[in-house]
């Protein structure tokens, strides 16, 4: 049985599969022998950022958004997103480099968002491809920073710190 508007068991998986095979496709296209650790991801979150749209839909027709704009699925494949799916896409593209990522939930300027936080060369940082979106060019914002550069941004810090600390001791 499959539930009105989604995925059964068997589609979600062929869907997880192939979310896995176009991150692990960006992540060879993206990434050289012999770039380090945060080289990597700077390639990766560069990539993210010139090619994925923000589906606007979000905010003018939210009932017409696909529900894939708020997956990694929807940014790798369909190359449209909303945060969810920035930070989930993000998240697994590091995973293809062996970097220990998570996602965060919380909110920026008070509207709900979501970015990542991830350990580059033994330290834990931000990185936010939503709000750097197509700005490669002009320098990113948002790539590698500490909680101080979030100051328009709320979440549960001590919860974060302790889900990383479980996750990748």
């Amino acid at each position: 049985m499959v539930p009105q508007g989604g995925l059964n068991h068997q589609q979600a998986l062929a869907r997880l599969e192939e979310t896995n095979t176009l991150a692990e496709q960006i992540y060879e296209t993206c990434v050289t022998e012999g770039m380090s650790p945060s080289e990597q991801a700077q390639a990766l979150y560069t990539w993210l950022t010139q090619q994925v749209r923000y589906d606007f839909r979000y905010y003018s027709q939210p009932e017409e958004m696909p529900y894939d704009s708020t997956t990694a699925y929807g940014a790798l494949h369909d190359h449209l997103a909303i945060c969810g799916g920035y930070a989930q896409a993000y998240q697994l593209l590091l995973k293809q480099a062996g970097i220990p990522c998570i996602t965060v939930s919380g909110s920026l300027s008070g509207e709900n968002h979501m970015w990542a936080l991830a350990r580059i060369d033994g330290q834990w940082l931000y990185f936010d491809p939503t709000s750097d979106r197509g700005r490669v060019d002009y320098g990113f914002q948002y790539f590698g920073v500490g909680e101080d550069a979030l100051f328009r941004y709320t979440w549960d810090r001590e919860g974060a710190r302790s889900l990383t600390e479980a996750l990748f001791p």
